[in-house]
C-alpha cells in the first residue's frame, strides 16, 4: 500500500511540473511567432516608406480589404493594390514632408494558429524629424501556402488629429 501511495504522491507532484514545462515551451513558441509576424509588419512598413510598390504587394493575399473612416475598398489582385498604394503613398495623401514611419506599439492578437491581428500604433515623421501624423491600424494576417500575408487593413480613426485638423481649418476660414 505504501508504494501505491508514494506513486500517487509522486504523480501529483509531477503533474504541475509537467504543465509548467509545457507552458514555458508554449510561451517560447508564442514569442517566436510574435517576432516573426512583427518582423513582417516592419518590413512592409519599410517598403511603404521607400515606395516599393512591388514589394508592398507581395505582403498581401487577395482579395484584400481596406477599411477607413472615409470608406472601404476591396482590392481583387496585385495590380489593383499597387494602383491603390501609389495614391495612398502620394504626397497629396501623406504630405510633402513625409519621410519615414516608426511603430510606437505593436500588439499581436492570435485568433488561432493561422490567423493573427496586429494592433499597431505608429508615428509618421517629416524631413526635419518632426511628427506629421499619429496613427493606428489593425492588420489581419493569415497563413497561406506562400507564408503569412495581410488580407485586411483597418485604419482606426484618430479623433485627436481630426479635431486638430478641423480646428486649424476653422481658424483659416
Amino acid at each position: 500500500h505504501k508504494s501505491i501511495k508514494m506513486k500517487n504522491i509522486l504523480f501529483l507532484i509531477l503533474i504541475p511540473l509537467s504543465v509548467f514545462s509545457q507552458h514555458s515551451k508554449n510561451m517560447k513558441e508564442e514569442k517566436k511567432a510574435d517576432a516573426m509576424i512583427i518582423d513582417l509588419l516592419e518590413n512592409y512598413s519599410k517598403a511603404y516608406e521607400y515606395k516599393d510598390f512591388e514589394s508592398i504587394a507581395n505582403y498581401f493575399d487577395y482579395p484584400t480589404t481596406f477599411k477607413a473612416p472615409i470608406g472601404n475598398t476591396v482590392l481583387k489582385d496585385k495590380e489593383e493594390l499597387i494602383k491603390f498604394y501609389k495614391v495612398a503613398r502620394s504626397s497629396e495623401v501623406v504630405g510633402d514632408d513625409y519621410w519615414y514611419s516608426l511603430y510606437k506599439k505593436i500588439k499581436p492578437i492570435w485568433i488561432n494558429k493561422d490567423l493573427c491581428i496586429i494592433d499597431a500604433f505608429y508615428n509618421r515623421y517629416g524631413k526635419k524629424y518632426n511628427l506629421v501624423h499619429e496613427g493606428r491600424a489593425l492588420y489581419m494576417f493569415r497563413k497561406t501556402d506562400n507564408g503569412w500575408k495581410i488580407f485586411d487593413v483597418t485604419i482606426v480613426p484618430n479623433w485627436k488629429m481630426i479635431f486638430l485638423f478641423f480646428t486649424s481649418l476653422k481658424k483659416k476660414i
